[in-house]
């Protein structure tokens, strides 16, 4: 689409410009859209058969990693595009440092959409994709016409980019009402704001990179891409995302609260997945918990597990207060973006803790002080986390979860 904009308002020197400095970003893409493209038949297979959990939790999922490998990758790009420009066929065949950034960004917005323009297509919602697409090329040739005469590629950028813009926007909705899913702004915006972030920088660490030869080109794509994809997996996830992404892999416990009615149908499929009962300790055993392990043989990795059948708190090593809520919050999940897990409501588990943290500390102000100060620091962080995810008052969870 940007080349023919270019070829029919631009200029032949134009079009070769935006090719040679696009080679690099369009082999990045490939490469991602050929991954998608390998998980959604399978999405097609659970959208035949009505499973739409499923099919909102793989399409979270595959929404946080594209995104993932995509700026990592396009982080990459932007550092070493110029070098590579240069070693290939000649630095004055590169475009520019602002048109390769500005090629950059239409290329992740092309990432960003792939996932839910091929759910759209699987399920069967052309007509309101290809009104939005003709609203976005019209946008895109209008503005092409406006930009590309002064601006050159900086114009067809541009273009391309507010044509795109229109598409990230509607794309998403049209999939939410098919899947019924609610849309997630906070974590869209986090996204985004991350993502400037780190293209920016991208943008300045390029002004100081110069690399000849091929060997030392690919390592240094190599070496930023790996800084920023472990970069992004501190400040672009949030720490319950990273935590609760660790748990599923086998990194620390997982504690599952099941309803008790639940405790046979819990017990066979633990044991079918090769779970085995532990008995703790006579001090660390507690009404209503019992404890698992297992054995992932693919990773190698014992994983503990926790089944609660009732929320039980106290001060430490204690366990002498029912919170009799665990109907509640059953009721109240909300499924966690990026792994698909059910998870309680976040406000429900801010004021869960709450309550927790003032049974736990209990007296150890008066009687042991530096206990109290850590423990208040402690909580205070976690509390603090919490309320971010939660956003809101919580009034009304409160009055669910504690209604008298």
């Amino acid at each position: 689409m940007e080349l023919l904009m270019l070829g029919v308002f631009g200029s032949a020197e134009l079009v070769g410009k935006f090719a040679i400095t696009f080679f690099a970003v369009q082999a990045v893409t490939v490469m991602i859209e050929t991954v998608t493209t390998a998980v959604l038949p399978g999405v097609g297979s659970l959208l035949g058969k009505g499973e739409m959990e499923k099919v909102r939790q793989v399409r979270m999922e595959g929404n946080l990693y594209s995104w993932w490998l995509g700026l990592s990758l396009s982080v990459a790009v932007i550092v070493v595009n110029q070098s590579f420009v240069a070693v290939w066929v000649g630095e004055e065949a590169f475009a520019g440092r602002l048109e390769s950034f500005l090629i950059v960004v239409l290329a992740l917005q092309l990432v960003v959409l792939k996932n839910d323009s091929l759910l759209i297509n699987l399920a069967l919602e052309q007509k309101r994709k290809v009104q939005v697409t003709a609203l976005s090329i019209g946008a895109v040739f209008l503005l092409s016409a406006l930009l590309v005469p002064e601006y050159g590629v900086v114009g067809v950028c541009l273009a391309g980019i507010s044509g795109r813009a229109m598409l990230m926007v509607f794309y998403p909705r049209i999939i939410n009402r098919f899947l019924q899913q609610p849309a997630r702004p906070a974590v869209e915006i986090r996204r985004w704001v991350v993502s400037a972030t780190f293209l920016v920088s991208a943008v300045f660490v390029a002004e100081h990179v110069t690399v000849q030869g091929w060997l030392t080109l690919f390592t240094t794509g190599a070496v930023t891409f790996l800084v920023a994809f472990a970069l992004y997996y501190l400040a672009g996830m949030s720490a319950a995302q990273r935590q609760l992404a660790k748990a599923c892999n086998g990194e620390g416990d997982l504690d599952l609260l099941f309803d008790r009615s639940q405790y046979p149908a819990v017990t066979a499929i633990l044991a079918s997945n090769g779970f085995k009962r532990l008995e703790s300790k006579l001090d660390r055993q507690f009404p209503g918990i019992e404890d698992y392990v297992g054995f992932d043989v693919k990773s190698g990795r014992c994983v503990h597990l926790q089944a609660h059948y009732c929320l039980v708190t106290g001060q430490a090593l204690i366990k002498n207060y029912h919170l009799a809520v665990e109907r509640t919050l059953l009721q109240n999940l909300v499924v966690h973006p990026g792994t698909g897990v059910k998870i309680p409501d976040p406000q429900a588990e801010a004021i869960i803790h709450l309550v927790r943290t003032c049974i736990k500390i209990g007296g150890s102000k008066i009687f042991r002080p530096a206990l109290y100060r850590r423990m208040m620091a402690d909580a205070a962080e976690e509390l603090a986390k919490l309320e971010s995810a939660a956003g809101g008052t919580g009034f009304e969870m409160l009055a669910q979860l504690f209604p008298s």
